[in-house]
């Protein structure tokens, strides 16, 4: 060591281990700088100097000895001494090291200021748990300022589905007002106060897909219902319809249709499905069955199939055929 402080006192990792003759009789730790008396007594080097300033005696059998008889260890006892092995004289301090007693003070004059200088490591102790509660409360804003982003981001993604849900009805009626227009056979211009506006589903095992559907013109020369909700984590939109097949049959369908597509495609995410009692007729009035729907389970249909019926705030008349 290049300085004449003694390093701190190093803990053993094992005291029971060591042996007697190893440990200074005037402070009784093991000595991190030993010296060995003439009479073959080892102590601390600071210890035993501060012994012969008093009196030229060994302190343990009180024989004659002179501080220029001291001498450091050597051969057996120095292997012995160098095998002992000790914690940092600072680990109550937050040092973590360990080794041969032998590389202690080279441990503590050059890597190590809590060994060195642990008063002053309590004080960085007190100032790092300044840091430390100075970094909490920031994080505890932090996590509040999250949390009203997270509430805003929430209000206007419910405020994106309330506008695209007018947006499709929107659309939904300049269809309707394109084919009162038109003169094709899904004109409904004349009967259009009559129709059904709304259609409830319930009691379906995929729950996304209960609730109301709102008219949003025509498919196949029948009324077809839409409902936004939320599936698999994003918005979409959830059509009940009718579509003619290949070989000339009709199905109801309660599917998802991708955007700006006509429903009764591959492209379709089909869930139930059902045949109608009245296969070809093309009456405008016709309304989806309201039993005798099946899971289409390829899909993620669950059970059990829903229930499907008019919105009774939106029945008008009574002439209105389930089929």
């Amino acid at each position: 060591m290049t300085s004449n402080t003694a390093p701190p006192h190093a803990p053993p990792v094992a005291l029971d281990n060591i042996p007697d003759d190893f440990i200074c009789s005037i402070c009784l730790t093991v000595p991190a700088e030993p010296l060995i008396t003439p009479c073959d007594h080892v102590f601390c080097k600071s210890c035993i100097h501060q012994a012969l300033n008093d009196r030229n005696l060994c302190p343990n059998d009180r024989r004659p000895c002179t501080a220029g008889q001291l001498k450091r260890l050597e051969g057996l006892s120095l292997r012995v001494w160098s095998g002992i092995q000790v914690k940092c004289g600072g680990h109550d301090s937050g040092c973590a090291w360990r080794g041969s007693i032998a590389d202690y003070s080279f441990h503590v004059e050059n890597n190590c200021s809590v060994g060195k200088n642990p008063q002053g490591n309590i004080q960085n102790n007190k100032e790092l748990m300044g840091e430390l509660e100075t970094l909490r409360h920031e994080n505890l804003e932090l996590k509040g300022q999250l949390e009203n982003d997270n509430e805003a981001y929430r209000e206007l993604m419910e405020e994106l589905e309330t506008l695209r849900r007018e947006n499709l009805e929107l659309k939904g009626r300049l269809e309707v007002a394109n084919e009162a227009n038109s003169d094709s056979e899904d004109d409904d211009s004349a009967f259009d106060e009559n129709l059904v506006k709304e259609m409830t589903v319930e009691g379906a095992g995929l729950r996304e897909i209960n609730g109301t559907y709102v008219r949003i013109g025509q498919n196949d020369n029948v009324s077809k219902f839409m409902r936004t909700s939320r599936y698999n984590g994003r918005s979409v939109d959830f059509m009940l319809f009718r579509c003619r097949l290949t070989d000339g049959s009709r199905r109801w369908y309660i599917s998802i249709v991708p955007e700006n597509a006509h429903p009764g495609t591959t492209q379709d995410i089909d869930f139930y499905d059902v045949v109608p009692s009245q296969q070809h007729s093309l009456d405008p009035n016709i309304l989806p069955p309201r039993d005798g729907w099946v899971v289409i389970p390829g899909n993620g249909g669950v059970g059990p199939a829903p229930q499907v019926c008019p919105k009774e705030s939106n029945v008008v008349g009574d002439n209105n055929e389930m089929g």
